[in-house]
């Protein structure tokens, strides 16, 4: 029986955060029979930046979800509120002391990624880790619900069309909002991507390639010519980040770049799809460990 009836999200960062956030009310809210309460109050109404930073919109109402979206106030346009002071506050506060957070039942510390020891007694969730035990538990729900897209684009089911017709393998190159934070993220070169195509091809994958790109124009042509690349697909092909993720996972293989965007496409396509992804050595934030090779079909390349 639960222990309280409601369980507010209050979502952050972009579709893979968000996503992140999602999956962990969506499991504590299933198991403990609490009503999900998805909040949008700490996201913009549309993408802008703040200090650089790059911000998104909620990207829950583009499929079909099990919880509620609730909201009293989005934040104001390259700018913050108070109320989104005082969250990151508590967020800072759970870094700090989670075991304090946890006595008032929220869920806040990015530096623990775990659940506190009564995690049945949590109403509320302030922050960005990553359980992904939660997501692999309801694997076949987000892959079902992610897939039920609301009034889905015509660009989107053209380019599906031509997707499952060609079969193509999936390659992840990730620059945009990556470009100067090397050091947290790391870089992958040609190298990289060429190895990963090698393996799936030992593996059987087919010749075709398709790259998704957050930046398509700052892609280098020897990269293009040496993946015997077919099409290049970016935010103007589509739009809607939620539709890339998952034309994406609707690939016969993919190559990731370290970002959960790659993990989650990842995640929700079909059981035993090959996925091979980077674990680089340089960077201090990791999408992908070797642990994530238990999931069937993914292998994790330790890159420099």
């Amino acid at each position: 029986m639960a222990y309280r009836l409601k369980l507010q999200v209050f979502l952050r960062g972009g579709l893979g955060n968000q996503l992140f956030q999602y999956s962990t009310g969506l499991y504590l809210a299933e198991n403990f029979e609490k009503e999900l309460v998805l909040r949008t109050d700490l996201l913009p109404i549309s993408k802008d930046e703040v200090g650089g930073i790059s911000r998104w919109p909620e990207q829950m109402s583009g499929f079909r979800h099990s919880g509620t979206l609730r909201n009293k106030a989005n934040q104001p346009e390259n700018s913050t509120n108070l109320f989104a002071k005082s969250m990151q506050a508590m967020r800072m506060l759970g870094d700090l002391s989670p075991s304090l957070t946890n006595r008032f039942n929220w869920l806040t510390s990015e530096t623990k990624n775990r659940l506190p020891d009564r995690f049945e007694r949590i109403t509320l969730i302030n922050g960005y880790s990553s359980f992904k035990d939660f997501a692999l538990e309801n694997r076949s729900k987000l892959r079902e619900q992610l897939s039920s897209l609301v009034d889905p684009s015509a660009m989107f089911l053209s380019n599906l069309a031509e997707l499952k017709e060609r079969n193509p393998v999936i390659v992840h190159v990730r620059r945009g909002d990556y470009i100067g934070l090397e050091s947290i993220y790391g870089t992958l070169t040609e190298r990289y991507y060429s190895d990963a195509i090698g393996i799936l091809r030992e593996q059987g994958s087919t010749d075709r390639t398709w790259i998704f790109s957050d930046s398509p124009e700052k892609l280098p042509k020897y990269l293009l010519k040496s993946l015997g690349t077919e099409r290049v697909i970016g935010p103007k092909e589509i739009p809607s980040p939620l539709e890339t993720l998952v034309l994406m996972s609707m690939g016969s293989a993919i190559v990731a770049a370290n970002s959960s965007f790659s993990w989650w496409a990842g995640l929700v396509s079909q059981d035993g799809n090959l996925l091979v992804a980077p674990r680089i050595s340089s960077a201090r934030t990791n999408n992908f460990s070797n642990d994530d090779e238990r999931v069937p079909g993914w292998k994790v390349m330790n890159v420099a």
